[in-house]
This record gives structure tokens, sequence and C-alpha cells, in this order.
């Protein structure tokens, strides 16, 4: 509210009306992934792809939107990065709730011989150190570390 304020005590109705689009967007959002989560995982309808639509497209509009209020403070470089970063995630939101489907349809069960795991297996434990033994020799020394692992 704060901000509307200031925007309208400013006369910078612009940013009245991208604040107020932000956050009607925002509600909005909300609301339509709460209707997706609640349909079932296996559904269908003309429903589903419309909330998924609905959904990139106001998750794009407010992130173009920030993009381009972002940019007018900003280098020219930087403002390119960050339009190049929202196409990016529209893209990513698009492929995730237009093309992509997390819950596998019936047709997609795996049969009795297929797995989805896999399986470590460790057969000998030893203390951490510095040395890498081959054979009982020590062929180089090594120092501890994630990229080692």
């Amino acid at each position: 509210m704060s901000a509307i304020y200031q925007a309208y005590g400013h006369g910078d109705f612009p940013m009245l009306a991208f604040v107020a689009f932000v956050y009607f967007g925002h509600f909005c959002l909300i609301h339509c992934m709460k209707q997706l989560q609640d349909l079932p995982p296996t559904d269908t309808s003309p429903r589903k792809h419309l909330l998924r639509s609905l959904i990139w497209v106001l998750s794009s509009g407010i992130l173009f939107g920030f993009a381009h209020q972002l940019s007018t403070f900003v280098h020219p470089v930087a403002a390119a990065f960050v339009f190049a970063t929202a196409v990016s995630t529209s893209y990513f939101l698009f492929f995730l709730y237009s093309v992509h489907d997390c819950h596998p349809q019936p047709s997609e069960t795996p049969s009795a011989g297929s797995s989805f795991g896999f399986r470590i297996e460790v057969f000998r434990v030893s203390p951490p150190s510095s040395k890498v033994m081959n054979e009982g020799k020590v062929t180089r020394e090594v120092v501890p570390g994630l990229e080692n692992v």
C-alpha cells in the first residue's frame, strides 16, 4: 500500500499501474496454483490446461514487468541481462507447465522388469586418509576434499 500511495503522491501513474498489476497478478497466480493443485494428477480436462496457461502468462507478465521497471535504472548491458533472464525463466515455465507433465499417465507405468532406482554397495570401508593405496603400495598423495570423493 505504501508503494501505491507514494506512486500516486508523485503522479507516477505507470508505477501505480505496475504495482497494482503485480499485486493483482500475484493473488491470481496463487489462486490458479491452488486450483491446479486441487485437480487430480491424471486429469486431462481443458480446465487444467487453462490453469497451466494462466500460470505461465501471469508469471511471465510479472517477470517482464519487473524487467521493464528495472531496465530504466540500470546500464543497458545489465538491462539486456535482466530481460534475458526473464525470457529464459518464461521459457522454463512454459516448458514446465505446457510441455512437461510431472505425473506419469497410466500407460507410462513401469513394467515388472524395469526399475527407476539404483543401488550403491560398499565393499570395503577404510578410514579417511590422504594416501591412495593400490595393492598395498602407496601410489600418490591426495588432499581430501569434495572433488576427490
